[in-house]
């Protein structure tokens, strides 16, 4: 925890990367390496925590989920399945149907026939595996996008990150190149762990500098452990949970 809190102090507040160098093979050598320890996961676990602190909008906020993502080809909506959950709510996608559940309220709610605007609000989407698996193709075979690579050495060792600048688009939930509404530069800054999985993202604006939104990821457990068959069902749910329609 240590570390963790010791590099988002280091990336989330300094704009200047430890031995930062924009050599276009050395960047794209990382975020290469990232991209196949991505590609090479059939199933992940990891406890996912987002922090968005917006000191121009006088907000913040943030959570923490469990979340399981298996990803599959053959899934022709996201290409994975997916549970996540954190104290008051948990949702459910099982290539079929997508539920949501509100503990606070006891309540289940089902859509039998998802599409992608089901997902557009989904937290745990943001800047996660699944976001980046998807995008980095992009930032790869961009030749007009600022990129740049560091190291930096922390309580001994050593943690790779690069950073890259999209003019007027997002990296969206989905991992595709989104326009926004108005004009301004989003910078994101990924640190990866010896492995080249990604510890944290940290993405920013250069309108308000010092707005931002962290993601971390930790207790990552690569092709372990699946959830119970019967985790995936929502008929299982409904003697616990009240069924409501929307």
């Amino acid at each position: 925890m240590k570390t963790l809190l010791y590099i988002f102090a280091l990336f989330a507040t300094n704009s200047t990367l430890a031995n930062s160098t924009s050599d276009t093979a050395a960047v794209n050598k990382i975020i290469r390496n990232t991209l196949r320890a991505l590609n090479a996961i059939h199933h992940v676990k990891y406890d996912y925590y987002i922090e968005s602190n917006y000191l121009s909008e006088n907000y913040h906020k943030y959570v923490n989920k469990k979340v399981y993502m298996e990803f599959d080809k053959n899934e022709p909506l996201l290409g994975l399945i997916f549970t996540d959950s954190e104290k008051d709510y948990s949702s459910v996608f099982n290539g079929e149907e997508y539920f949501y559940i509100n503990k606070k309220k006891h309540t289940i709610e089902l859509t039998k026939r998802p599409s992608n605007n089901t997902f557009r609000s989904q937290t745990s989407f943001v800047n996660s595996y699944y976001t980046l698996k998807s995008f980095l193709p992009i930032i790869l075979s961009s030749d007009t996008t600022n990129k740049s690579t560091a190291d930096t050495i922390i309580d001994g060792r050593k943690f790779n990150a690069f950073r890259f600048t999209l003019n007027n688009y997002m990296m969206s939930r989905f991992g595709k190149l989104e326009k926004l509404s108005i004009e301004k530069n989003l910078t994101y800054t990924v640190i990866v762990d010896d492995r080249y999985l990604p510890l944290q993202v940290v993405q920013r604006d250069n309108l308000n500098p010092k707005d931002y939104t962290l993601v971390k990821f930790s207790d990552v457990s690569i092709n372990g452990d699946k959830p119970a068959a019967q985790e995936w069902k929502y008929e299982n749910y409904t003697k616990t949970y009240r069924p409501i329609s929307k």
